[in-house]
């Protein structure tokens, strides 16, 4: 009778045992259009509260703890991308008007718990806050439309070295810091863009590697190895697995892998920025241009330009859309890339050498009528190639009005000068989107001229994390002070970051974009720096 009893109350201990130890179950409920933030937020919740149970659900579980992911319209939110986090009983709810918004609302959960995220890694919370919904009541928004990370693509130490894992940690991490679009360049002979017309390929070059693709600086060597310290490399040639393909794999192995990136970044909901090319020789194929009628081409510089006015020369340029988007579906917006409009164009440049006697004679009339609304203006280079230039712009509005008219069209070039050049010459629906290439976009003279073009068109600065010396050496800029007030004062619609590396560059990322966030609009550095010390200084107890 003793032993029934000592194994009765033997049992009932363990039971309780298990009762008093069981998990508390949470229920994170997404739609099809959050489910990728849903099991984003399962992941990290998972991590932070090891002893709960989090999963994703369809639905709401009566009587237990729910996390409901949910797009919700007629609120008056301050943008589409403005998010609130509301609890109240069992019901904790992140709340936004479009999945992008769902998105900031899951990692403004996540950093309000104390994780802390960055460029290139991120960093757990050592003590997080316990997740009492009654507790939380979150607002923020960004003050900018689009917020842009930018990466080069013809750089050994860019994302040409990159496999796909190092671009999905790249997205993801830009996106969890609060940037939402992507944006690559790629000069006119890079193997990811290619296209055929009349039976010809547009000649390609490399993705560059150690050995390959002798682009801006990038020196090579026959074998890695045989250098002073190559012996950490196990293999001839450094970089990407798609730059080290065979010469006939070449446009398949880049296209490939980009096509994965831009789907990742669209599942992540990243909008894709591409910038294409079109005033190099690169970008104006020969062999391809030759086979078109003489009727709809130039001659400038020695070499055939297509007339984007006439019905074969737009055909050329829709057979470069058409298969540009057929191959990534997920761009947003689309960069006609020129280089920097000067005096001396230079550097690969032709449709920028046009002068006012080259140019055809309706163009002519229709450029001199521009100087004539400014008389300001000069008739000398580079005005006339900007005019020029205006044409393809035109030409990728109409066919883009025809096959992808929700795609937004944009100039880009490099240094802060060229708006204020191209602005009389360009339609008003193209924004501009130029490179602080000096680091001068604090200058007053700099921001009187750029808020003058933002009144009217839209206005994207990207600014420099890093100098572009073609060696990566050295140390970062410092951002700049009261960030969104200086976009303000130019009328800015968003602004982006162009990088070639991600270390160092962490706290210049950081800080740069949360100047741009409601809740820590124009954060200065020194607060960043110490936040970023201090969770650093954390994981070391």
């Amino acid at each position: 009778m003793k032993i029934i009893s000592f194994s009765i109350l033997l049992l009932l201990l363990v039971v309780l045992n298990s009762c008093s130890t069981k998990k508390q179950s949470f229920f994170v409920v997404s739609g099809n259009e959050n489910i990728e933030a849903g099991n984003d937020l399962v992941k990290y919740l998972s991590k932070t509260y090891p002893n709960q149970s989090f999963q994703v659900s369809n639905k709401i579980m009566e009587g237990e703890q729910n996390i409901i992911l949910e797009i919700v319209s007629g609120v008056k939110y301050k943008n589409d991308e403005a998010f609130q986090i509301i609890g109240e009983g069992n019901q904790l709810k992140i709340q936004g008007e479009t999945p992008r918004a769902i998105v900031n609302g899951v990692y403004g959960l996540l950093k309000e718990i104390g994780w802390n995220f960055y460029l290139s890694f991120e960093v757990p919370p050592v003590e997080p806050l316990p997740l009492i919904f009654s507790e939380v009541q979150i607002n923020n928004a960004p003050l900018k439309e689009k917020r842009i990370v930018f990466n080069w693509h013809n750089f050994l130490s860019g994302c040409t070295g990159w496999d796909y894992e190092q671009w999905e940690q790249w997205i993801d991490n830009s996106s969890k810091i609060g940037f939402n679009t992507v944006m690559v360049h790629a000069y006119g002979n890079n193997p990811m863009q290619s296209f055929s017309m009349n039976g010809e390929d547009k000649e390609i070059g490399y993705l560059t590697s150690s050995q390959k693709g002798r682009d801006w600086g990038a020196q090579h060597v026959n074998d890695i190895r045989l250098m002073y310290g190559g012996e950490i490399y196990s293999d001839y040639e450094f970089g990407s697995k798609a730059a080290k393909v065979s010469e006939t794999e070449r446009s398949s192995a880049a296209t490939s892998l980009m096509q994965k990136v831009f789907k990742h970044a669209s599942q992540k909901s990243m909008e894709v920025c591409f910038a294409i090319d079109v005033d190099t020789w690169m970008a104006n194929p020969q062999n391809v241009i030759n086979t078109l009628p003489k009727e709809c081409l130039f001659e400038i510089a020695g070499y055939n330009i297509v007339n984007p006015e006439h019905p074969e020369g737009k055909k050329y340029y829709k057979a470069q859309l058409n298969k540009l988007l057929s191959d990534y579906p997920e761009i947003s917006m689309l960069a006609a890339w020129m280089r920097h409009p000067k005096k001396n164009p230079g550097l690969g440049s032709i449709w920028l050498k046009y002068d006012s006697k080259t140019l055809p004679e309706k163009w002519r009339q229709e450029y001199f009528e521009i100087l004539k609304q400014h008389p300001e203006l000069k008739d000398e280079q580079p005005y006339p190639g900007l005019f020029a230039i205006s044409k393809i712009v035109e030409v990728y509005r109409e066919i883009l009005d025809e096959i992808r008219p929700d795609v937004e069209l944009v100039l880009g070039s490099w240094r802060l000068d060229y708006p204020k050049q191209a602005d009389p010459f360009m339609p008003d629906y193209c924004g501009f989107i130029p490179l602080d290439y000096n680091n001068f976009l604090d200058k007053p003279e700099v921001l009187q001229e750029l808020a003058e073009v933002g009144k009217h068109r839209k206005l994207y600065p990207i600014v420099w994390a890093h100098h572009d010396d073609h060696r990566y050496v050295g140390r970062p800029y410092k951002p700049f002070k009261n960030f969104n007030t200086m976009l303000n004062r130019v009328n800015a619609s968003g602004y982006g970051i162009i990088h070639w590396t991600t270390h160092p560059l962490d706290i210049y990322f950081t800080n740069t974009e949360n100047q741009l966030w409601q809740n820590s609009e124009n954060i200065s550095l020194e607060k960043t720096s110490e936040d970023f010390s201090n969770s650093l200084l954390l994981t070391q107890r």
